[in-house]
């Protein structure tokens, strides 16, 4: 049995609910989609520029869903829907980043996809796919091999949607049973929805 956490937030409507479920448990999210999550309902979220002047992008989504083991494995899965209202931040999503410490940890883009509000599809996949070594800190007495995966959009533009979904899998923690997460539901930005679920065995109670 295992106990899951959920707090799913509309920051539209400013409103935050928790709820604790005994039996429940985090979706399954992978490549192909998530199952907890209909992509038209968060698509249908889109807003329009003329009513955020002093913003370049919006979230339509936020979400998080971290899974524990009690040793101290598991996976983190957040995923973003961005909305981009003007030219000044299409730069910027055109490109994304992903780090990871292969040696501890698996990461798994499950997808990068551009789309219209009404989830017409601009590009399936990223037109550049690239993997690479971080160079070691110098400053650090503790070396730790990591890479980067860097991905290039084609087809980001006012009105599109950047949606994205990454999930790490943590194989080899610090310490055995030693874990730390946070959430916001202020991420400094308009953010039509957030949801943040943590599902760990009935046995542990996060603090």
């Amino acid at each position: 049995m295992r106990r899951s956490l959920f707090t799913p937030a509309l920051a539209a409507a400013l409103a935050v609910c928790v709820a604790t479920a005994l039996s429940a448990q985090a979706p399954k999210i992978t490549p192909k989609g998530d199952p907890s999550v209909r992509n038209d309902t968060i698509y249908s979220l889109a807003v329009k520029a003329e009513d955020h002047p002093e913003e370049g992008f919006v979230y339509l989504l936020d979400d998080g869903v971290i899974r524990y083991e009690s040793d101290g494995r598991g996976s983190s899965t957040y995923r973003q829907v961005v909305q981009i209202l003007n030219e000044d931040d299409v730069e910027s999503w055109s490109e994304r980043s992903f780090s990871y410490a292969p040696e501890r940890e698996k990461l798994t883009v499950n997808w990068i996809r551009v789309v219209k509000p009404n989830g017409e599809v601009v590009a399936a996949k990223p037109t550049i796919e690239q993997k690479s070594d971080v160079p070691a800190a110098t400053s650090s007495p503790v070396y730790e091999q990591r890479k980067v995966l860097r991905y290039s959009l084609s087809g980001v533009a006012p009105g599109t949607l950047v949606d994205y979904s990454v999930t790490r899998e943590r194989l080899k923690p610090y310490l055995p049973g030693d874990f730390y997460d946070s959430w916001s539901v202020t991420t400094g930005r308009t953010t039509r929805r957030s949801r943040f679920i943590v599902d760990v065995p009935a046995s542990m109670t996060p603090k």
